[in-house]
């Protein structure tokens, strides 16, 4: 994925500790790949139920309080302390914040959220912005939750299916590998028998072995090309079969420094609409979730 054309890494912050997360990842984010980084921080006018609805705001209501700016003043002198001489922008804004991320997110390398906020920010609550973001999001979505400063030997989780939409995902997973230095494990997830939904991951009229013969190549085939891509990388690919794929992501984010998984599919681990396997895994990963969304080029 070219970086070429792209505004760089954006983030949203409200204040809360679980937005400082995610901005020391975005900040780290845009550090490793050379990046400027944008932070956000919104402020909405307060509705008056009174006759002044129908005159202009008086100036009281029209200027944030204090603590607003104080809030993209720290946030960007976090970033300073943490990486010096990062090229940063702050944006104050007067609109939804999701509308505004998933907006930007169409010039953006990665839009950053976090997993909670105080939710005073028209909430950076789960299900609010970072769950609209994850959803409609023109580019790879980082949502920061669980434990965000694993070892480098703590592997990139990547779930695989079949469909062309694996690519974008396998790209960022191998890409990110790369710059960490960590190892990547490549999940694909097959049924012995055919379930609604389950689309490419199921094997149906095989026997057991010839499945997971099948299922070996599917895999091998979604990663042809990688691992000369990427050489420094150390790849382990998984099999799993009869089981719910985001119950495994979750259960191997535990020890994963980040999971990855495609924006759309018709595979199970990559159906995600923020239904089953996404919704999950941004609620209830151990560590930070990436969703990609594939970036169009013109």
């Amino acid at each position: 994925m070219s970086n070429k054309h792209r505004l760089g890494v954006v983030v949203g912050v409200d204040g809360s500790a679980f937005a400082d997360a995610a901005l020391d990842v975005a900040a780290d984010q845009a550090a490793a790949r050379g990046l400027p980084l944008e932070i956000m921080h919104g402020f909405v006018l307060p509705t008056l139920n009174s006759s002044l609805m129908a005159v202009p705001y008086p100036p009281e209501f029209t200027m944030p309080p204090p603590e607003v700016a104080e809030t993209l003043a720290r946030a960007e002198t976090r970033v300073e302390r943490r990486h010096p001489g990062l090229d940063v922008d702050t944006h104050l804004i007067h609109t939804t914040p999701a509308a505004w991320l998933v907006e930007r997110s169409a010039h953006a390398a990665l839009v950053v959220v976090g997993s909670r906020g105080t939710g005073g920010f028209a909430g950076l609550m789960l299900g609010a912005v970072s769950g609209q973001v994850a959803t409609h999001a023109a580019c790879p979505v980082m949502v920061v939750r669980g434990e965000t400063d694993r070892p480098a030997t703590a592997p990139v989780l990547v779930g695989v299916d079949d469909r062309e939409h694996s690519v974008a995902a396998l790209e960022f997973a191998f890409a990110e590998a790369d710059r960490r230095g960590a190892p990547l494990r490549a999940l694909y997830v097959w049924h012995t028998v055919p379930e609604a939904g389950t689309g490419s991951g199921t094997q149906p009229g095989s026997t057991f072995i010839e499945a997971v013969e099948t299922s070996e190549r599917v895999l091998a085939e979604a990663m042809a090309g990688f691992a000369e891509k990427y050489p420094q990388v150390q790849v382990t690919r998984a099999l799993s079969h009869d089981r719910n794929p985001a119950e495994i992501l979750l259960e191997e984010s535990a020890l994963a420094s980040l999971v990855v998984v495609g924006s759309r599919g018709r595979g199970e681990v990559v159906s995600l609409l923020l239904g089953s396997v996404g919704y999950t895994l941004i609620h209830h990963a151990d560590c930070p979730v990436v969703i990609v969304h594939p970036v169009k080029t013109e």
